[in-house]
């Protein structure tokens, strides 16, 4: 970047010196020793995207935190939640804080590197009712490659063979099979559909999924987000949609998914209740 855009870039920023001081910390390979409280937990200035965009204003949106509101108005005390594709545990840990330490989080992140940053702030929280997993989760057990950007929110399973090799299992093998899951948040970049495949039993004992739709990407693994629609209806969920003014809505039958954070529930006297 010429000195000249990168000005211009600080700038425009909304706290241009503490995105400065954020990129000044990261050359000097310092910014893990600064942590800061996002929502109901702190976070460790890892250097990753996320890691400085929350440093910079932790009250700024981005691109979980429908996810990271929802999960904190949802759960209850002792619940149990899933988070697959947790990156630096922003998800995992409001839901750590609201479930207590009666609750249990299984947390999978495929990037090895981020993975590890979502260790460190499991542990700077002193979270103990966390279980996580260091693996992509699909419709079978395999090794894939995983993409590994600066901008990690956007890191995903690649087709071709460049990136990071990772492990990848089913959910099924994992999730103990009569346990009952309050709620599962899952954000994989578009693999939705065969993450989903991989789950068939445990959805059965899953209430309620928070899922981002995001319809272009999933068109490089070659199928329609309506596929992800349909097959949550056949498993007995009933879609909603959280509109921009963050009110909950019946999605009509047969309606062709758009891009925007999404609720699957099974019982709606028990989803209402909750979401109040």
């Amino acid at each position: 970047m010429s000195i000249i855009k990168y000005i211009s870039t600080t700038r425009n920023q909304e706290k241009p010196f503490k995105f400065l001081l954020s990129k000044i910390l990261m050359k000097l390979k310092i910014s893990h020793f600064f942590s800061f409280k996002h929502q109901h937990h702190h976070l460790k200035f890892y250097p990753s995207m996320l890691s400085r965009m929350l440093w910079v204003d932790s009250a700024r949106g981005h691109n979980g935190t429908d996810a990271e509101n929802f999960t904190w108005n949802y759960l209850k005390t002792n619940d149990v939640f899933i988070d697959i594709g947790a990156n630096i545990g922003t998800v995992t840990l409001e839901a750590s804080k609201k479930i207590g330490v009666g609750g249990k989080i299984f947390s999978f992140e495929p990037n090895p590197k981020i993975f590890e940053f979502l260790n460190g702030n499991i542990k700077h929280n002193n979270s103990k009712n966390i279980e996580i997993f260091n693996i992509a989760l699909g419709e079978n057990s395999s090794e894939i490659f995983f993409s590994d950007k600066y901008a990690d929110t956007g890191n995903s399973i690649q087709q071709e063979k460049n990136g990071i090799a990772v492990k990848m299992k089913k959910l099924d093998e994992i999730i103990p099979p009569k346990l009952k899951i309050n709620l599962m948040k899952i954000d994989v970049v578009g693999y939705e559909k065969f993450t989903l495949l991989g789950a068939i039993n445990t959805l059965q004992n899953i209430d309620c999924i928070h899922f981002p739709a995001r319809v272009n990407l999933n068109k490089k693994y070659e199928y329609d987000y309506k596929d992800v629609f349909d097959f949550l209806k056949k498993q007995g969920f009933s879609i909603y949609k959280i509109t921009i003014e963050k009110k909950i809505e019946l999605l009509p039958e047969n309606v062709y998914p758009k891009d925007g954070d999404y609720i699957a529930a099974k019982n709606f006297k028990d989803f209402s209740e909750r979401i109040n």
